[in-house]
């Protein structure tokens, strides 16, 4: 794990106030790790994603297209007046456009709020609203299919788009379960979940 400003203390902690916070001095950027680092190193060939084809097949693809595919998605979620930290509900099915649409939501340094295909429309709504969602995608919005794919050539002629680096306590992602009552969701913080992530790929 590279953080781009290392952190100086583990935890910072105030029990008398119920505040904890884990690595909050340092930044780092997760996309970039999740991806573009491999591509700099000169491994963007090797597959970093492997999906099931039309027919069954299993198809590869390798960081560079994935690295590609978030960046271009992520400049077109920001097109749309997004900004960094905002909200963004994604309803999808499990499968390749989630993943291109998760990574390019924390590319664009927003905060991804993947839900269970398995959520009713009601819950889903209840959820956009309680996490102050700027936008919510479901296999049904009209835009779905320009964001995945976008214009390959307009991408490439705008040039590198850094992605931009975030305080270690910075929301990544918010996880909510099925709830009868008022929907609760639980804030994964970018540091804390990305060590984690680290340390298990490690273990």
């Amino acid at each position: 794990l590279c953080w781009r400003v290392p952190f100086s203390r583990c935890v910072d902690e105030d029990f008398a106030k119920g505040r904890i916070a884990w690595f909050d001095d340092g930044r780092l950027a997760p996309a970039w790790n999740a991806l573009e680092r491999w591509v700099e190193a000169g491994e963007g060939h090797r597959p970093a994603l492997y999906v099931m084809g039309e027919k069954g097949t299993i198809e590869a693809r390798s960081y560079d297209e994935l690295s590609a595919r978030a960046r271009s998605c992520g400049r077109r979620l920001l097109e749309r007046g997004l900004e960094a930290g905002d909200r963004v509900v994604i309803d999808l099915p499990d499968g390749e456009a989630l993943v291109v649409l998760l990574l390019a939501a924390v590319r664009a340094g927003l905060v991804a709020v993947p839900l269970p295909r398995a959520f009713p429309d009601s819950l889903v709504a209840a959820i956009a609203e309680d996490c102050g969602a700027k936008l919510t995608l479901t296999p049904l919005h009209p835009d779905l299919g320009e964001l995945l794919t976008g214009n390959p050539d307009r991408d490439q002629d705008q040039g590198a788009w850094p992605e931009v680096p975030r305080a270690a306590e910075d929301p990544l992602f918010i996880l909510y379960a099925r709830s009868a009552g008022r929907p609760r969701g639980a804030v994964f913080a970018t540091g804390g979940f990305l060590v984690q992530a680290s340390a298990t790929y490690r273990a």
